[in-house]
C-alpha cells in the first residue's frame, strides 16, 4: 500500500463533515494546521506518559538510546513547568501542571468551530 494513500485516507477521515482534500480553500488550511496541531499534542502527551511509566522501572536505563531520545524531547517542554509548584512530600508536582496544561492545549484546539 503506497504510504501517501495512507496518510490520504488517515486525514480524510478526521476531517469536519462537507471538506474534501481535492478542492481546499482558504479556511480549510486552517482547519489542517489545528488538526496536524492537535494530533502532534496528542503524540507529544502520549511521549511524556511514556516518559514517566517507564521511569518507575529502576532497571531501565535512561542513558541508552530509545530511553535518552524521549527524555530530551520531552525535557523542552518540562524545564518550562520546573519550579512553578512547590515539591509537595517529596514529588514535583510540576509535571502534572505540564499535563494539565497540553490537556487544556489540546482541548482547546479541538473545540475550534470554523465557519
Amino acid at each position: 500500500m503506497d504510504l501517501s494513500y495512507t496518510i490520504y485516507n488517515f486525514v480524510n477521515n478526521r476531517l469536519p463533515q462537507g471538506m474534501v482534500l481535492d478542492n481546499l480553500e482558504k479556511k480549510d488550511y486552517l482547519i489542517l494546521t489545528i488538526l496536524f496541531t492537535v494530533l502532534f499534542l496528542k503524540g507529544y502527551y502520549w511521549a511524556l506518559s511514556i516518559r514517566f511509566v517507564v521511569q518507575w522501572f529502576p532497571n531501565v536505563n535512561p542513558y541508552i538510546h530509545p530511553m535518552f531520545g524521549l527524555i530530551v524531547i520531552t525535557d523542552i517542554f518540562l524545564k518550562e513547568f520546573q519550579g512553578l509548584l512547590p515539591t509537595i512530600f517529596g514529588m514535583d508536582m510540576s509535571a502534572m501542571m505540564a499535563f494539565i496544561c497540553l490537556e487544556w492545549m489540546i482541548r482547546t484546539l479541538e473545540s475550534i468551530i470554523i465557519m
